[in-house]
């Protein structure tokens, strides 16, 4: 278990305006600074929704600006929270003088498609309705010596605040970061890594940073056989397939964190529902209320 903020918190709705954003060619990423948001595990997620000041009657009682509330059945059942984008939570802003109590976090987005798109429109004081955090685990640390993260392009999103729990809990850590090209690293993420001491590794496919290639061929150089270490992934599925299976090739443990796309949220709609290892059709994980973060043995790759 991870040292406070970094714990499951109770999901609550809130209202919270858009702080200290900056703007990419390909991302977004901005700051919230909800009041009541209790804490979370890394690899948790936000439902992010705009916000007009017009909402259905059927949603029932909404936060004023700057509150949270409990979240209610009558807004769970409604179609509302279809409308949203999950985002995994990211950078955290942490109070050292208060215990390192939660003040805020970021959020990353990478443009591509409607939603996403909209979001890079946001300005600050942008007012935004949240729900979070949801999904039922995030990243769980097994008392291994060293930490190994990999992330592809904007899959370092949910890894920077386990960085930042692993560095309260005095674990090595080394990221291994790959994207295309150099322009698809995310703002600022190599620089959170960098204010926490991270040993960073780079690679792009096209060789314009790091070593040219795949940041599988990355880590695969840095594995040995059974090393006392953990890895924790999130990118594109094929990333993720292919280091499940260099890990069980090491006898190495892994826990990724799926970026499959969740319509509800909640578990409602499967949408993303996955097969699990055992491939039975009648128990099918969903990744919004199993997860986000599963065990590499736990799931059936093509």
């Amino acid at each position: 278990m991870f040292p406070y903020p970094f714990v499951p918190g109770k999901p609550k709705i809130f209202r919270s305006r858009v702080k200290h954003i900056v703007k990419t060619d390909g991302f977004v990423r901005f700051t919230l600074f909800p009041l009541g948001f209790d804490g979370f595990e890394p690899g948790q997620f936000l439902r992010i929704h705009g916000w007009d000041g017009v909402m259905p009657s059927y949603i029932g009682a909404l936060p004023e600006p700057g509150q949270s509330l409990p979240l209610s059945d009558s807004f769970l059942r409604s179609p509302y929270p279809m409308l949203g984008r999950s985002l995994s939570i990211s950078w955290s802003h942490l109070d050292s003088s208060e215990g390192n109590s939660l003040r805020g976090f970021d959020l990353i987005v990478r443009a591509v498609g409607v939603a996403t798109d909209q979001m890079k429109q946001y300005e600050e004081t942008k007012e935004l309705l949240v729900i979070g955090p949801l999904g039922k685990r995030g990243f769980q640390w097994n008392g291994r010596d060293r930490a190994l993260l990999v992330a592809g392009g904007v899959g370092i999103a949910p890894l920077l605040p386990l960085a930042q729990a692993l560095r309260c809990s005095a674990i090595t850590t080394q990221a291994f970061l790959g994207a295309r090209t150099e322009r698809e690293f995310p703002p600022g993420a190599r620089e959170d890594l960098e204010s926490l001491g991270v040993e960073i590794h780079l690679s792009t496919e096209d060789g314009s940073v790091g070593q040219q290639g795949l940041v599988t061929d990355l880590l695969d150089g840095a594995l040995t056989f059974g090393q006392n270490a953990e890895v924790c992934a999130c990118g594109p599925a094929a990333m993720l397939q292919a280091l499940c299976r260099l890990c069980e090739e090491k006898a190495i443990s892994i826990q990724v964190s799926l970026e499959s796309m969740t319509a509800c949220g909640i578990g409602a709609c499967l949408g993303c529902a996955i097969l699990p290892a055992s491939k039975d059709p009648n128990h099918l994980l969903k990744v919004c209320v199993d997860g986000p973060v599963f065990q590499g043995k736990e799931l059936k790759w093509p």
